[in-house]
């Protein structure tokens, strides 16, 4: 099964030159290699996946959650302020330039990811076509567990972030009035446009670097699962 990764478009408030980067959240179990999902027994799957869901729940309930979108948001206004004043005297060729490169990196990811996921799906299938659940593998928990362990991580820097700076919601504050002044300090509103269509581009690699990584833990486990005689498996 290939796992597919879905993103929100990122979005605008002009009223509040807020930016949104809301993603369609996954099932818990996702945060595991799908091919590693199949190699564990029934009940390490759902113990993995009743601890990936009391991280989702953690993460949403006050005042976590609070926390966690202002961190989020926080963020986020950063880095696209790091674009606004970076591109402010930008000419209309350098923005169309970085834009065009933006582009092809994205589509070179995004090939990338699929041909990986592909990779990984036909070694399953051509190669070992009875992994199921019924198998069980150390390496496949270990690839489970060090997802839930990233998301923890995650969890923690973005904590530890809050603890460090100013009141959050003061700092968010602040970097909203300073991405206010950026983007009028902009030569035009064509300007603008195209530094925040660029921001977009970076935005979207971000989030492609973290789905190609997942690919190739997939790929990972797919190698080294079906090299495992299915035999040598146990069952819970």
């Amino acid at each position: 099964m290939i796992m597919i990764m879905k993103i929100k478009r990122i979005t605008f408030n002009r009223s509040t030159n807020m930016t949104s980067n809301n993603r369609t959240e996954a099932p818990a179990h996702d945060d595991m290699p799908t091919i590693a999902l199949t190699a564990v027994s029934s009940l390490s799957r759902s113990s993995l996946t009743t601890i990936n869901m009391l991280v989702e729940q953690m993460t949403r309930s006050l005042p976590m959650g609070d926390i966690i979108r202002m961190v989020d948001e926080v963020q986020l206004l950063e880095r696209q302020n790091t674009i606004l004043q970076e591109s402010a005297r930008w000419t209309d060729v350098e923005f169309h330039t970085r834009i065009e490169f933006a582009r092809e990196r994205l589509d070179h990811e995004e090939s990338m990811i699929a041909w990986t996921l592909e990779q990984a799906a036909s070694l399953v299938a051509n190669h070992n076509p009875e992994l199921s659940d019924r198998r069980t593998s150390t390496f496949a928990i270990d690839q489970a567990l060090r997802r839930t362990a990233e998301k923890l991580d995650k969890l923690e820097r973005k904590l530890a972030y809050a603890r460090q700076t100013l009141p959050i919601a003061e700092k968010l504050r602040i970097v909203g009035v300073s991405n206010n002044v950026l983007r009028n300090a902009m030569s035009s509103p064509h300007a603008l446009e195209l530094a925040l269509r660029l921001f977009r581009l970076n935005e979207l690699l971000l989030f492609k670097t973290d789905e190609m990584a997942r690919a190739r833990q997939e790929h990972e486990c797919a190698i080294v699962l079906t090299l495992i005689p299915a035999q040598g498996a146990s069952a819970t």
